[in-house]
């Protein structure tokens, strides 16, 4: 039986499409793949956030992406599962600059590490979806009598203006899907 080389880049980096990446493939098909496929310290990468450190190894003084400290930071090449509150960062960019801050932190992820995993991005959205030049008014929601009649509105602003950003996941007391 040949070894396979932890090494070496997936077909899928190489012009062929391997199971993990075929969106056609069921769910459980396209994971038992993957997971075949990752090493220990990918795994284990996968169970990483960055949140306060954003600063040090990825974003340069102005908020903006630094491809320099992301290559000094995860030369190691095994990836990262989330990057934690992404418009902390930004230094009170707006939506387009802070999508654009996504999208280029996602594209050094996809290609500089060895399998190309997509990295989450998360928001904190308690009162809906704060950013560095808005204040929400804290609620106490669970107090308000309707309050399950109430939540569609706010739910679905949040999930519209998180994914503006960039951001796949939210901590909110809502029931918001924000992609897909």
């Amino acid at each position: 039986m040949k070894k396979r080389s932890r090494t070496a880049k997936p077909r899928a980096q190489q012009g062929a499409v391997v199971a993990y990446q075929n969106a056609s493939l069921p769910p459980a098909k396209r994971v038992k793949d993957l997971l075949s496929r990752m090493t220990m310290e990918e795994k284990a990468a996968q169970m990483m956030c960055v949140w306060q450190k954003k600063a040090e190894i990825l974003v340069d003084v102005d908020g903006n992406f630094d491809l320099a400290k992301a290559r000094k930071a995860f030369r190691n090449r095994r990836g990262l599962g989330q990057v934690g509150r992404p418009s902390d960062a930004g230094k009170g960019k707006g939506a387009r600059a802070m999508a654009e801050l996504t999208n280029a932190i996602q594209k050094f992820f996809l290609e500089n590490t060895r399998l190309a995993i997509p990295v989450m991005f998360h928001e904190e959205c308690l009162h809906g979806h704060a950013y560095h030049t808005r204040r929400h008014r804290a609620r106490c929601l669970s107090a308000r009598p309707k309050f399950s009649l109430r939540i569609s509105l706010p739910a679905r602003i949040t999930a519209a203006r998180s994914s503006a950003w960039g951001v796949e996941g939210l901590s909110s007391p809502f029931p918001i899907r924000v992609s897909g």
